[in-house]
């Protein structure tokens, strides 16, 4: 017996057989995963020409795919959410700031720069029609641990034969591949610990198994390493505090498989944690430790990332009530550009300057809505929903967390599980019927279309 084969998790035939017997309104979205890490790899070539550029190529057929799933595919009935109306204000700020860029800056690169702002919200719409049960939820979980896969061997080729690209940040060496920089390496280590941790809380017949455990053991370890490799402080306190969930959920549980591996991965690296932490992770802090005793510059905080962010929040509240309102591209005046054009490194601050005050309170209200929502779910699905916040929270402070598509496909489809009706008990009493997508028009049948005046719960919706 597999040892995490309860639900069928992790069991390659069944997984396989859910993506032959799924219609391709919704298989392509797996391939589309699968793919991801190896479309990443090629993100130089967009300095060519964006059709050469496989991440161009995507971003523009994403979108284009899923208005034909709802266009010629009859959407299934969705029960309306808090979390919903929050995801479509917050969306409605996004594409009001990015029609003032494609009218003011009409451009191939706009396009596709705004295309890329948009990947949040149609990605959500879509995975609002995706996610039917738990079932699909842990399917595209193991979907994401294949697509690990890539990476990880990537990495092991880098270090062990030849690094592809080499760079030093604080004196630390970092390879990462072919991918844009060291974060991507990061993400899938880290959505891989989530989704391994997830799997280990759920309720299993045995307890373990010992070539099972090995197996996930190694995969920790895997990831562990990547993380080393990568040198990268976000994801160190992303890495810590996922850990500390996992930790309080197996108290929790009394799980003795996720304390016994927990241990194992203490016990191993014990022995370099010194050498590791003068190595790798002293350097990342030191000047941090500087800023904090008054000996450095309040603007090298974050690896430098305080001379982007405190210039570019200066000239935002320097722009009309408009614009630090509803977003920076509405004001448009001389000078504003930078705002939305360059990179702050700060997920929270490009979310203020493109969407305004108003865009950034809304998104804020959405990670608390979806904590608010999922804290009636079981254990296992709470540490999952919480664990893709802390990612989301902590990646934020130094990324541009929304801009990743290879973490929001998983993210995105854990919150919209959250978003299902039978989970969400918090919004049960609030919910309205979405009758359909793009449509306002119910019932399709027999050639006939006519409207439904009551709406029923559909049969064709398990929840597990």
């Amino acid at each position: 017996m597999n040892f995490l084969s309860n639900i069928n998790i992790m069991n390659f035939p069944l997984w396989k057989q859910w993506v032959n017997n799924l219609p391709w309104s919704r298989k392509w979205f797996v391939f589309l995963i699968l793919m991801r890490p190896i479309i990443d790899n090629f993100y130089y070539l967009k300095e060519k020409s964006p059709f050469y550029s496989p991440l161009y190529i995507v971003g523009v057929l994403t979108p284009v795919f899923i208005i034909f799933t709802f266009v010629f595919n009859k959407p299934r009935h969705l029960t309306f959410t808090r979390t919903d109306f929050l995801f479509f204000t917050w969306s409605f700020f996004l594409c009001f700031n990015c029609s003032f860029l494609l009218f003011n800056y009409p451009s191939l690169e706009m396009l596709g720069h705004v295309l890329k702002i948009l990947t949040p919200m149609y990605l959500f719409l879509y995975l609002r029609y995706f996610i039917r049960s738990k079932n699909d939820l842990v399917k595209i979980l193991q979907t994401g641990v294949y697509a690990a896969i890539i990476p990880a061997g990537i990495l092991l080729y880098e270090v062990f034969f030849s690094p592809i690209k080499v760079g030093y940040s604080r004196g630390i060496k970092r390879i990462w591949g072919g991918y844009g920089d060291v974060t991507n390496y990061a993400v899938y280590s880290l959505l891989t610990l989530l989704i391994i941790g997830y799997f280990l809380l759920l309720p299993k017949r045995k307890i373990f198994y010992s070539k099972e455990i090995l197996k996930v053991i190694l995969i920790v370890v895997l990831c562990f390493l990547t993380l080393l490799m990568v040198a990268h402080a976000s994801s160190y306190a992303v890495l810590i505090a996922l850990g500390c969930l996992f930790f309080w959920y197996n108290m929790k549980l009394k799980r003795k498989r996720g304390l016994i591996i927990l241990l194992v991965i203490v016990i191993f690296s014990s022995g370099f944690f010194k050498d590791i932490y003068k190595e790798r992770i002293s350097p990342l802090l030191s000047r941090e430790m500087i800023i904090i005793k008054g000996e450095g510059e309040i603007e090298s905080i974050a690896h430098g990332r305080g001379r982007r962010w405190f210039p570019r929040v200066e000239r935002f509240f320097s722009l009309p009530m408009t614009g630090y309102f509803i977003g920076a591209p509405v004001a448009n005046i001389e000078g504003s550009s930078i705002l939305w054009t360059g990179n702050p490194h700060n997920d929270y601050l490009r979310i203020l300057f493109l969407t305004g005050l108003f865009g950034l309170f809304s998104y804020l209200l959405i990670l608390r809505r979806i904590f608010l929502s999922s804290t009636q779910l079981p254990i296992p699905e709470r540490f999952l929903v919480f664990g893709s916040l802390l990612v989301v929270l902590f990646y934020s402070v130094a990324t541009n967390t929304m801009l990743y598509n290879s973490l929001l496909y998983i993210l995105l489809t854990i919150f919209a599980y959250s978003c299902l009706p039978r989970l969400n008990k918090v919004d049960e009493k609030y919910s309205k019927p979405i009758y359909k997508l793009f449509c306002p028009l119910n019932r399709v049948s027999s050639g006939k279309i006519s409207l439904s005046a009551t709406y029923k719960k559909p049969s064709s919706i398990s929840f597990e």
